[in-house]
């Protein structure tokens, strides 16, 4: 009988202690997370013409900017006056591949152009990078807006109407 009553305990005592190791496994909750601070990269110092039907738009690129895998750049064209409490509605994107926008060289300035299919004095914009780590979320650029005769930016860019 106490043979019988050490082996139950011993069998108690190991279904106990792998239950235990079993719950607490290494104190790790999902899968490891990338650093945001370091393979994170943003745009700022916007600045955009419109001429002959074609946007030019050259931007900084600052942080981990070896980590942009693509730009899409976002169009609405604007029929009118701007609307300053309206959301952006991009109508028209186009793909930049990240080995197109440094035209060889790397620096920390990107530039591209684009020829809208829908001709307009003045069209509304903005950038979205894609970081070539999976997992990290798109970089969305300031919503801006550019016009064929000035080139500048006008309004207020909360609102989507430069500065």
């Amino acid at each position: 009988m106490k043979a019988l009553w050490r082996t139950l305990n011993l069998w108690s005592l190991l279904f106990c202690m792998s239950a235990f190791f079993a719950v607490s496994g290494c104190g790790k909750k999902g899968l490891p997370l990338p650093d945001l601070e370091r393979d994170m990269f943003s745009f700022s110092e916007y600045s955009a013409t419109l001429r002959g039907g074609v946007i030019n738009i050259e931007c900084r690129i600052s942080g981990a900017m070896r980590n942009l895998e693509y730009v899409v750049l976002e169009i609405e064209p604007v029929d009118g006056e701007l609307c300053t409490g309206c959301p952006f509605l991009a109508v028209e994107q186009k793909h930049f591949d990240s080995r197109e926008l440094w035209d060889g060289s790397v620096g920390e300035r990107i530039s591209l152009s684009y020829q809208p299919g829908r001709m307009m004095d003045s069209y509304r914009w903005r950038i979205v990078g894609h970081n070539i780590l999976t997992g990290l979320p798109d970089v969305e650029g300031e919503v801006m807006t550019v016009e064929n005769s000035t080139g500048r930016r006008t309004g207020m860019p909360e609102y989507g109407l430069g500065e």
